[in-house]
């Protein structure tokens, strides 16, 4: 791994990037909603107690809207390439790969943060009802293989009816792929790999959130 990579995907700074992808976008039949998701950062030494590194920041949230027939991540599953890509480095063309692979896929959604601690950012994106769930990540950095984000999470109430608005706190998980308990680069791979596990509440992380996702229904049918 090289320091560097994980400043790649800052180039971007606030560029906002939503694209579809996979064949089910193009089902017109299906109930559409347009959502407004806002990614705030909440990162300050209340989050990590020990402090924070003078570059900390989070790399590009990247992720899909998808059915319930596929999981890009989940907790104590192993991290596929394109998760650990991002979560090591903040590199998102082989999670992107992935995603345009799957036939369950609806919206790519991409956001590029900023920088600092506490960034703040927006897209709007369209879901369908065969396309309902959202899974985003972005690393926190600089890291091992430490990242935020969502998987599976439904844009649909219990009667099936989309949401209008709700907000959901960003914890740590750690992808199992690199060793280290710092905030550093260029540490060896974990032989042999390990599960995703969550880092709320362990050093150097706090109980508290690492950031939150915003989400607003701004229209649809």
């Amino acid at each position: 791994m090289k320091a560097f990579s994980s400043c790649l995907a800052l180039v971007a700074g606030a560029l906002l990037a939503v694209w579809p992808s996979g064949p089910t976008q193009a089902q017109g039949t299906d109930s559409t909603a347009t959502y407004k998701v806002t990614f705030k950062g909440t990162w300050t030494i209340a989050a990590t107690p020990g402090g924070l590194p003078s570059s900390a920041h989070f790399t590009t949230l990247i992720g899909p809207t998808h059915s319930n027939q596929v999981t890009f991540w989940q907790v104590g599953g192993m991290a596929s390439a394109g998760v650990e890509n991002v979560a090591e480095l903040g590199l998102t063309g082989t999670f992107k790969s992935e995603i345009n692979a799957s036939s369950q896929v609806g919206t790519t959604i991409e956001i590029g943060v900023g920088s600092g601690g506490t960034p703040q950012a927006s897209a709007n994106f369209q879901a369908t009802k065969s396309t309902p769930l959202v899974t985003l990540l972005s690393m926190i950095a600089p890291s091992p293989d430490w990242f935020v984000g969502v998987s599976g999470l439904s844009l649909l109430d219990a009667r099936n009816q989309w949401r209008s608005g709700f907000e959901v706190d960003l914890y740590p998980y750690d992808a199992g792929t690199e060793d280290g308990s710092g905030f550093s680069l260029s540490n060896p791979a974990t032989v042999p790999q390990g599960t995703i596990t969550s880092l709320r509440g362990t050093s150097p992380f706090s109980s508290q959130p690492m950031a939150k996702l915003i989400f607003a229904r701004v229209g649809g049918d």
